[in-house]
């Protein structure tokens, strides 16, 4: 009788540990499973990023031959709302020439040549006026472009904001028939 006992014993145990063996090799194997998904959302992941990377380089590469096709920026007064296209051609500094500038000391296509170009298409302001411009790079930063000798390239197909102007405009002067 205890062998008998005894065997329905270690039948049990085996039984037992068979089972455990069992969910230990279906656990292992959920294991390997899952990490396998996760690795391929990893791969999958990465790989979107690279591609958003790519995408993104090539739209600035477009963005930056469009601009050298026809080198212009769009700037808005959010004040007034007025939007000035300023052109950084070649061809036209004679117009900067127009409002007092020294064209020969412009470097074309740099932040100071888009002061000038500003100044070329507000004729309602003097030379003395001081204008700021800032923009919002792609994280929302607001960045200050002084008229330096920095590659206008960098601002291409960033909106570009008028925010301050000090002096007065340029003062009209009245018709004859208005004087008498």
């Amino acid at each position: 009788m205890k062998l008998d006992s005894h065997q329905q014993a270690r039948s049990i145990m085996d039984s037992i540990l068979k089972k455990v063996s069992e969910a230990i090799d279906i656990r292992y194997a959920a294991g390997s499973m899952v990490l396998e998904i996760v690795e391929d959302a990893m791969f999958i992941r990465e790989e979107r990023f690279e591609r958003e990377v790519i995408f993104t380089s090539l739209q600035r590469d477009r963005q930056v031959i469009k601009y050298r096709l026809n080198p212009s920026l769009s700037i808005t007064n959010p004040i007034s709302g007025d939007v000035y296209e300023i052109s950084l051609k070649q061809l036209d500094m004679p117009q900067l020439e127009k409002v007092g500038y020294d064209v020969t000391v412009i470097n074309p296509g740099t932040t100071k040549h888009v002061y000038a170009a500003l100044r070329s298409v507000m004729p309602d302001i003097r030379r003395s006026t001081s204008i700021r411009i800032w923009y919002t790079n792609g994280y929302g930063e607001t960045v200050i472009v002084s008229a330096n000798e920095m590659s206008a390239i960098r601002l291409v197909n960033i909106k570009l904001f008028m925010t301050k102007m000090w002096g007065r405009p340029t003062p009209v002067m009245p018709e004859d028939d208005e004087l008498q």
